[in-house]
């Protein structure tokens, strides 16, 4: 722990991930430097400054001299490339296929960055000459440009960016990390200014940022005025400690992550997530909604249904299984009803009353025939209308049309096991939920997050990547205010409950988020000795690896020998663990993907703790006896032997009471995936810990960091597990 002192310039108010395209990223800065004060920095002089890294009445280090120090012979935008490329540390590919792109956007941003009247602007479009030619003819200026690195690298270092704003007016570059209400912080004979996160009682080091306006000592200018703002900070920095580091529960996740993944790579992934630049588009924030229980007809019809009715522009749904089902049945009557409560607005309004609403289904598995004759292409099987109402049990495309739907069907599947696995909801690039139940039959215990923020973004990505490559996912599609809203409650839903259910409403905090992706792969168990290195693979291991105090698993089934193997060194360490999973539930895949079964895979996990149990006791023993007979000082025992973790196994089970009464919709098993660590870090989403998980399936987790988020979520599934588990082992009363 240091203590350094030093001074808090304001807080984090907004932040906007660089991206691919340079001119969006433009209209991004350009957004928030308008809502910055005219008085502290008018809005040219600071696009100019985060741009070209040139302050106001300073010489010799903007755009104007770099242009003029350039070679001889180019023409004004061989020297403003030239000039983008030196700031922002970008290749000259990445910039040239930009503008090739956005040709009727460069103009714009020339000329906002102040110089439209200094040069002129080419009389030739940019689209003219093609980019090989432009590398060409730049080729002999490439080390001047480059400073003798990669377009990887450089790329890599421009993406690794994040624009933002503060509540005080200041705007500025920092590390991809960075979140709402960090603090923007100097310290003296700092050469920079600092971006810190409270974490409970210390501060954690975001990074450092260039800011607009104090990067040259003008907040110091007037000692006396902060005199009084000076404060001490408790930094939290790393420390080496049984390979774990000592720093806030996010920071010492994050790290290690991105290192494991970046230093083993993997041909042919789908997606693939291994570069710097790919991991860090995946950690974002979100601000969660809501946390739901229950089966799966009870979450659709309660929550995914009702969001879907509420869609003006786009709903994208994912999930694995399509069956014939109580929750198909009201899929259908949804989309059915939607469509005609549209059309007569149509009748009633003209043509022009709606926006087309564009929805795209997309499963995986829809029966065994299917399956074994599923194309192996990544472009999927796309259904053709007449499908529709006959195989999927969809509305037809007349219906559709006559309400201005835009519907599309998609399947994805690779023999022998390789199911795309991931389940979630994206409504109108706004919100989205990531429930773990398919569109099927089961009465499982099931889970629902629901968020809005960055994340939805990151989950837009994911899909456009595995699903839909052609779709762009850079434009907005807020819907137009002129448009005749719907009412939802015309439409009519009839809901269907679970005793099971529990529904949390969450505080809408902005809380640190990773969408935790995990590629496919086509061979079975025998031809993949080694696990998988994927983002979501990685992320469970690290969580047990970094848990201090307690893990709780709730699965579906547990037959990864790389997470038994994670819980027994958490248990050694003196982590207390408790698993609730489900017995005989999908036995055939168990067998056939891991060749052993769950209630197998416990019992031996079982015996391990109780023989390591037994040798600690005996030794601690042993040890007691011999320090009583001896005449030396006595030693700290505990400390010689680590307290071993405290083991809870229980087994799902149905409530008693509903299901001697029939009661319809009480689950029978727990499809529920959940991984809760330190009370801290919360993983949710579509992955077991099976080996079929692991092994060959897509799947798609997310994490959240939140003490507030994981305290809500224990609740309720404590809640709910009240009366529906059956203890199999529990090492306090062994």
């Amino acid at each position: 722990m240091l203590c350094i002192s030093g001074v808090v310039v304001s807080s984090v108010s907004s932040s906007s991930r660089t991206c691919n395209d340079i001119l969006a990223l433009m209209s991004d800065i350009m957004h928030g430097f308008a809502t910055c004060r005219p008085s502290k920095s008018p809005v040219t002089d600071l696009i100019r400054a985060v741009c070209l890294d040139v302050e106001p009445g300073k010489q010799g280090i903007g755009l104007e001299t770099q242009l003029l120090t350039c070679d001889g012979g180019f023409d004004v935008f061989d020297r403003f490339v030239h000039a983008l490329c030196r700031r922002f540390g970008l290749s000259m590919r990445r910039l040239l296929d930009c503008f090739d792109q956005h040709p009727e956007s460069v103009h714009r941003l020339y000329s906002a960055l102040g110089f439209g009247s200094i040069f002129r602007w080419p009389q030739e479009p940019v689209n003219s000459v093609t980019v090989e030619s432009y590398l060409t003819s730049f080729q002999r200026h490439k080390p001047d440009i480059y400073y003798g690195r990669s377009d990887e690298e450089l790329d890599s270092n421009f993406e690794n960016l994040s624009f933002f704003t503060t509540e005080e007016g200041y705007a500025g570059w920092g590390p991809p990390a960075l979140l709402k209400d960090d603090k923007l912080c100097i310290f003296p004979g700092c050469r920079v200014p600092l971006l810190l996160r409270k974490v409970d009682d210390h501060f954690s080091l975001v990074g450092q940022a260039w800011v607009h306006g104090i990067m040259y000592g003008q907040y110091y200018k007037d000692l006396d005025e902060i005199s009084h703002r000076i404060q001490e900070f408790n930094l939290l920095l790393a420390a080496g400690h049984s390979n774990r580091r000592q720093m806030s529960s996010f920071d010492s996740f994050v790290e290690p992550w991105r290192q494991k993944l970046t230093s083993q790579t993997r041909a042919g992934e789908f997606p693939e997530y291994h570069s710097l630049s790919q991991l860090d588009s995946l950690i974002s924030s979100s601000s969660p909604q809501s946390f739901e229980l229950g089966t799966g007809a009870s979450i659709y019809t309660n929550s995914l249904l009702p969001a879907i009715l509420t869609a003006q522009r786009e709903v994208i749904l994912v999930t694995c299984f399509w069956a014939p089902s109580s929750t198909l049945t009201a899929l259908k009557e949804t989309v059915d009803r939607l469509a005609q409560q549209r059309k007569q607005v149509i009748l009633e309004n003209g043509p022009d009353a709606l926006e087309v609403l564009r929805i795209r289904i997309c499963f995986s598995s829809r029966s065994l025939f299917q399956q074994l004759f599923h194309t192996s292409s990544k472009d999927g099987y796309a259904y053709p209308p007449s499908a529709w109402p006959t195989k999927l049990g969809l509305p037809d495309k007349e219906t559709l049309d006559a309400g201005a739907i835009d519907l599309g069907v998609k399947s994805l599947f690779f023999l022998p096991f390789s199911v795309m696995h991931p389940k979630f909801l994206i409504i109108d690039r706004e919100r989205a939920w990531l429930p773990s139940c398919n569109v099927s039959w089961e009465a499982w215990l099931e889970g629902c997050v629901e968020i809005q923020g960055n994340a939805v973004d990151n989950l837009l990505a994911f899909y456009q990547r595995v699903w839909e490559p052609s779709l762009d996912i850079s434009r907005l599609i807020g819907a137009r205010q002129d448009r005749v809203p719907l009412s939802v409650s015309a439409v009519g839903l009839n809901s269907i409950l679970s005793p099971a259910r529990r529904f949390s409403r969450m505080a809408n905090e902005e809380t640190p988020t990773i969408l935790l992706p995990s590629s496919h792969h086509r061979n079975p168990w025998a031809f993949h000795p080694m696990l998988p290195c994927t983002p979501l693979n990685v992320a469970t291991l690290r969580l047990l690896e970094l848990a201090e105090k307690s893990v709780y698993i709730q699965t579906p089934n547990l037959t990864t020998s790389a997470v038994l193997d994670g819980i027994i060194e958490a248990l050694e360490r003196g982590v207390d663990v408790t698993i609730v999973t489900s017995k005989n539930m999908m036995l055939l895949e168990q067998i056939v993907t891991a060749l052993t079964t769950t209630a197998l895979c416990l019992r031996s996990l079982i015996r391990w703790y109780t023989r390591l149990a037994k040798s600690r006791s005996q030794q601690m023993a042993t040890r007691q006896s011999r320090s009583a007979a001896s005449s030396e000082p006595v030693i700290d025992l505990e400390a010689a032997f680590p307290k071993t973790g405290a083991l809870k196994v229980s087994y799902f089970q149905p409530n008693a009471e509903n299901k001697s009464r029939g009661v319809l919709e009480e689950p029978v098993h727990s499809h529920l995936k959940l991984t809760i660590v330190d009370s801290r870090l919360t993983l949710l989403g579509s992955g077991n810990m099976d080996r079929a998980s692991f092994y060959t399936s897509q799947e798609l987790g997310i994490l959240f960091h939140s003490s507030e988020f994981t305290r809500t979520v224990s609740v309720a599934v404590a809640d709910t597990l009240v009366g529906r588990t059956r203890v199999l082992f529990d090492s306090h009363n062994a």
